[in-house]
């Protein structure tokens, strides 16, 4: 039997749809148990220890499992979801306690809050090799943009956890010189560092669902509604736009509701002069977010750092034109074939606006997307992952 461990407890103690890292780790998992090289574990916070998670239990619990969960309010990594997806494992038989000592071990998130589960991996990485992956460190370098207790439960988990691994994946080269970065500063080891590509589909299930009350052209922004999304600026470009006599398409933010958001969600809702053109689809699944990919005109990402930005990728992949923000990663997923702005300018952002409300400019760059732009399926996406976890392993 392989000696590869996956840690799979952060997507088995998620509750609602897979978004963002979730949906990282489902393909990851996808990949490893379709060739059956590895087990996998699950951290058991009633024992503090981690049990080996029978191969039909991730099955039914992960690979059978899609976005189209409606969303929850509430997502957590809590004790109390862990419990609940435990007793299951449990009631197929007596929980095996995992022992990986001396073999191999991969994080694909890992428990942040959990001062034992951050114990047990410090312990472990005396005799194994972690390789853990990193989407992003922003909680340390852009502690605004999140609610007041989050960066230093992260900070202390990625500074603890990070310098002890002996190989760390970053989801793109940008979040590989953050997490260096961040590691020297702190006078930290930093371990083996290496960045991996994304697939850029959409997991796609079954036949395309239309979301209701659509109807007509739109424009489609793709992302979880949180302060560092930057929504409120597509607020202020429509809203300026609109004041000017610009007629644009309706705009479509599907995302769930997230933190820091509530004067863009109530302003959105309340301001007359926007109401019907900008609405917010805060629980498609996938199918639902297929078709609204399928049916844009274009997209927008507005996004003021990410640690690499799924739906620049996504949209790319459906030959949709795609308007994002130029920082952080953005710019390494579709290098010339995007059309970029400066986050903080409502006018590049209106100027882009008004370029492709005109059709016959929309339709000249989506050819220029359709034909250039080289689509990397997540199979791909994943066989070159495990090809770089074996490199650093052998390292």
């Amino acid at each position: 039997m392989s000696n590869l461990h996956i840690d799979v407890s952060h997507i088995m103690g998620w509750s609602g749809s897979l978004t963002g890292i979730e949906r990282v780790e489902y393909r990851i998992i996808k990949h490893y148990y379709e060739n059956n090289v590895a087990k996998f574990i699950c951290w058991d916070d009633s024992i503090k220890d981690f049990i080996i998670v029978p191969k039909g239990r991730i099955h039914t619990e992960i690979i059978l499992r899609t976005s189209s969960a409606k969303n929850d309010s509430k997502q957590t990594r809590s004790h109390a979801i862990h419990a609940k997806i435990l007793s299951k494992i449990k009631r197929v038989g007596k929980a095996e306690i995992a022992n990986f000592e001396g073999q191999k071990l991969i994080i694909l998130a890992g428990l942040w809050d959990n001062e034992a589960y951050i114990v047990a991996l410090k312990n472990a990485a005396k005799s194994t090799k972690i390789i853990h992956i990193v989407y992003d460190v922003i909680p340390l370098i852009e502690k605004g943009y999140f609610v007041d207790y989050l960066p230093p439960i992260f900070e202390k988990y990625m500074l603890e956890v990070l310098p002890v691994c002996h190989g760390i994946l970053s989801i793109s080269q940008a979040t590989s010189g953050d997490v260096e970065r961040v590691l020297i500063d702190a006078k930290l080891n930093v371990p083996i560092l290496e960045h991996f590509r994304l697939g850029d589909e959409v997991i796609r299930n079954g036949k395309l669902v239309k979301p209701q009350n659509i109807n007509g052209a739109f424009v489609l922004s793709v992302g979880t509604i949180e302060v560092r999304k930057n929504h409120m600026i597509l607020y202020y470009a429509y809203r300026g736009l609109i004041d000017a006599g610009v007629d644009l398409p309706p705009l479509i933010i599907a995302g769930k509701r997230g933190w820091l958001t509530a004067d863009f969600q109530y302003i959105i809702e309340h301001d007359e002069k926007v109401r019907n053109k900008i609405k917010i689809i805060d629980n498609a699944n996938d199918s639902e977010l297929c078709w609204l990919y399928n049916n844009c005109q274009y997209t927008v990402f507005p996004s003021f750092v990410e640690g690499w930005g799924l739906p620049v990728a996504e949209s790319l992949s459906y030959g949709k034109v795609t308007i994002s923000s130029n920082t952080s990663s953005m710019p390494e997923i579709g290098g010339n074939l995007v059309d970029y702005f400066n986050p903080y300018s409502t006018d590049d952002l209106q100027k882009l606006l008004q370029f492709y409300n005109n059709a016959k400019n929309l339709s000249k760059r989506t050819n220029e997307i359709k034909n250039s732009f080289k689509i990397l399926n997540w199979d791909d996406a994943t066989s070159q992952f495990a090809e770089k976890v074996s490199k650093i392993f052998s390292a």
